[in-house]
């Protein structure tokens, strides 16, 4: 048995230690009502002497210091004393009251039954050899009857053997319990995708250890390591992907670390490492190994983070130190994003153009590594194609358009890359006859006159999608340019509808021709009666204000059915294409769905 400090195994023993001062007492209850009125008169005064010193020690028990005896080395030394010390006294009163027939002979029962409440089988089984052979011999030398030591010795083995068994059921509840109540612990301060300390466990250390640094003036350095661009991966390879990298960042971390730090989720795609006895030179030179190792992963996809540095005692305290490291990843972020800041350095200045960063994003732009590819917007009706969406790649980058393009707001750069996305996207030509092209564009780009000096190279009919992700600060001065783009033949549609920032704003401000329903409200929606009806009463507003709607990110027949079902005419997603070069040819086709339902795509 090990030292037992686990407050689960503590309590156990402290249990059965109160349980075997019960029977103990109980039992000399009896035996002392035995010598009081039926031992013999010449053997009474002995007698009644031994079990009232057994009782002096049964109750000595209750003033030892328990707790702190059984959580250290001294509980298996505690049974085995108390264990030998009962033998002894059933041996010696056995032997003051005559020995062999004496009626005390049943006592040594009690050591093998407290024993299957003490010990593991092992033990029951050593301590029943112990009190057999003792009780044989005893009562053999004691005069018995021929026989009886026979049979006391058969009752004891069967007595024994069903104590060991007994004993052995009840260390497997016992470990049992043991185990889950330390899985339980452990799930309540980890967390279960990365194996990290969860966010209150993490911030519990946090705590506990900047105290420590503050009483004893030692250093403490922490980092705070932040996923860049995890929606993006989320986006594009879904969300079983994002728990993939977010488990192979923890692990990278825990190895790259020493035993000595400790690593918690701190949020969504956010880590934090705790360096205990760490200054900021050493924590930043962990924080550029770390940063190292997971640029390094290739699997399930590259990725990149910005860590930010503090450390104690040039923080004050806990909080400080968290709100340092907080502030130097915001700068990681905004100097580029697969960097290193220490707290209380001053980063290269973000927004010049002629930075490396801006250099990098122009050199992007008049570069072959800006693609665009093109993703079919079908009818759900017969398949056919109403027009294609471009979305621009970067090729050999391992980050998304959406990264660059906040890359590239940080420099000031957003509308010339959105401008550049255009003329990669309008140098594929026009589309088939009779389809629509379909254009993303932020307001900024849109106010900015980025993309002007373009109006008069879109392809008749192409449609503006002004996405809900963006918020707009001037309604009226959008509106009014979007009618210039309207009266040069374009259209306007709303992107991402239910998922961005300006909910039914966009609706009611832009008057657009689509309305492009977000994935969010499509995703699962044959089995969320409550979502159809959503999509349903959007249906109905769009009829109103003469709009169409388009379901974004459909991947499934049933979602296709339960959209066309709902009212849905037209549909967008992995199901009728992937994001393609131009112009990719649509396979898909409906099941039989009522002739008369094609009125209802014009």
């Amino acid at each position: 048995m090990k030292a037992l400090g686990a407050e689960h195994e503590l309590n156990f023993w402290l249990r059965h230690v109160r349980i075997g001062v019960s029977v103990s007492q109980m039992t000399l209850t009896v035996c002392l009502a035995y010598a009081v009125f039926f031992a013999e008169p010449q053997r009474r005064p002995l007698l009644i002497g031994l079990i009232v010193f057994a009782f002096a020690i049964t109750f000595g028990v209750g003033f030892m210091p328990l707790r702190r005896m059984l959580a250290g080395r001294w509980a298996i030394l505690f049974f085995t004393v108390w264990s030998a010390l009962l033998t002894i006294l059933i041996i010696v009163g056995s032997v003051v009251d005559g020995g062999g027939d004496t009626p005390l002979a049943f006592l040594y029962f009690l050591p093998v039954v407290y024993g299957a409440i003490a010990y593991p089988p092992a033990g029951v089984w050593a301590l029943g050899v112990l009190v057999v052979s003792s009780a044989v011999v005893t009562h053999t030398l004691g005069g018995g009857r021929p026989g009886s030591a026979l049979m006391l010795g058969g009752t004891l083995t069967a007595v024994t053997t069903m104590c060991a068994v007994t004993a052995q059921n009840h260390w497997r509840t016992h470990r049992s319990q043991a185990e889950l109540a330390q899985r339980l612990q452990h799930l309540a301060r980890h967390d279960g995708l990365t194996g990290c300390l969860n966010h209150g466990a993490f911030h519990e250390v946090l705590e506990a250890e900047g105290e420590r640094a503050l009483r004893y003036g030692r250093p403490l350095g922490l980092l705070v390591v932040d996923l860049d661009g995890f929606k993006d991966i989320n986006d594009s390879h879904g969300h079983p992907c994002g728990d993939a990298v977010l488990a192979e960042v923890g692990r990278v971390l825990r190895e790259t670390t020493r035993d000595s730090d400790r690593v918690g989720r701190i949020g969504g795609d956010e880590f934090g490492v705790l360096l205990p006895e760490t200054g900021v030179e050493e924590a930043a030179l962990l924080a550029e190994r770390a940063r190292t190792a997971i640029g390094e992963l290739t699997e399930p996809v590259t990725i990149s983070v910005s860590i930010g540095v503090s450390a104690m005692p040039e923080s004050r305290d806990a909080a400080a130190l968290l709100a340092a490291a907080d502030e130097a990843v915001y700068r990681a972020k905004r100097s580029g994003r697969d960097f290193v800041s220490v707290s209380g350095e001053q980063p290269p200045e973000p927004g010049l153009t002629d930075g490396p960063l801006g250099a990098r994003i122009r050199e992007l732009m008049h570069s072959d590594l800006l693609v665009a590819l093109f993703q079919p917007v079908v009818s759900l009706v017969d398949g056919s194609v109403l027009g294609y969406e471009a979305l621009s790649r970067i090729s050999g980058s391992s980050l998304g358009p959406s990264q660059w393009l906040d890359l590239a707001e940080q420099v000031g750069m957003r509308e010339e890359l959105e401008a550049a996305m255009w003329r990669t996207a309008l140098s594929a030509g026009s589309p088939p006859e009779g389809t629509i092209l379909f254009l993303n564009a932020s307001p900024g780009a849109l106010l900015s006159g980025a993309l002007g000096d373009q109006r008069d190279d879109l392809p008749p009919g192409t449609a503006i999608e002004v996405s809900e992700h963006y918020p707009i600060g001037d309604y009226a001065l959008l509106t009014s340019d979007l009618a210039n783009w309207v009266d040069a033949g374009c259209r306007i549609a709303v992107d991402d509808m239910g998922a961005g920032n300006a909910n039914l704003a966009h609706v009611l401000n832009l008057a657009p021709h689509y309305l492009k329903l977000d994935r969010s409200l499509v995703v699962g929606l044959d089995q969320h009666p409550s979502r159809i009806a959503l999509v349903e009463a959007l249906i109905t507003f769009a009829s109103r204000i003469g709009s169409r709607i388009i379901a974004e990110g459909i991947e499934t027949e049933a979602e296709a059915l339960a959209l066309w079902q709902a009212g849905v005419r037209f549909g967008q997603g992995h199901l009728f294409g992937y994001p393609a070069p131009p112009w990719a040819r649509v396979d898909w086709r409906p099941p039989l769905i009522d002739p008369a339902a094609r009125e209802a795509t014009v």
